[in-house]
C-alpha cells in the first residue's frame, strides 16, 4: 500500500470487483445497524496505509491509552470516514484519546 493510500473505489474494485464490493459494504452496513455501528462507507474516500496508525497504537499502549486510541481510530475510520493514514488525523485522534 503506498504511503498516501489508494482511492477506496479503485482499491476495492481491483480486489473484489465493483459489484462484489458494493455487496460486501451493504452486508457489513446491515450487520453494523444490528450492532449499533453506523458504517459510513460513502464517506470513505481512501483506503489508507495504516502503518502510522499501528505505530500510534503501539505508542498508546506504552502510555496505557491503547484501548481509547483504538476505539477512536475505529470510530473515526468506520463511522466518520476519516483518513487514518494521514499524520494530522492521527495527531488529532491521539489528542482526543487522552485520559
Amino acid at each position: 500500500m503506498p504511503a498516501e493510500g489508494v482511492e477506496r473505489k479503485v482499491y476495492r474494485a481491483r480486489k473484489f470487483g465493483a459489484a462484489r464490493s458494493a455487496e460486501l459494504d451493504e452486508k457489513m452496513a446491515s450487520t453494523g445497524r444490528e450492532l449499533g455501528i453506523a458504517f459510513a462507507f460513502d464517506r470513505m474516500q481512501r483506503t489508507p496505509n495504516t502503518r502510522l496508525a499501528h505505530r500510534l497504537i503501539w505508542e498508546a499502549d506504552r502510555q496505557g491509552r491503547q484501548d481509547a486510541v483504538v476505539e477512536r481510530l475505529f470510530h473515526g475510520y468506520f463511522e466518520e470516514g476519516l483518513d487514518i493514514g494521514r499524520a494530522d488525523v492521527l495527531e488529532s485522534i491521539a489528542g482526543e484519546s487522552r485520559t
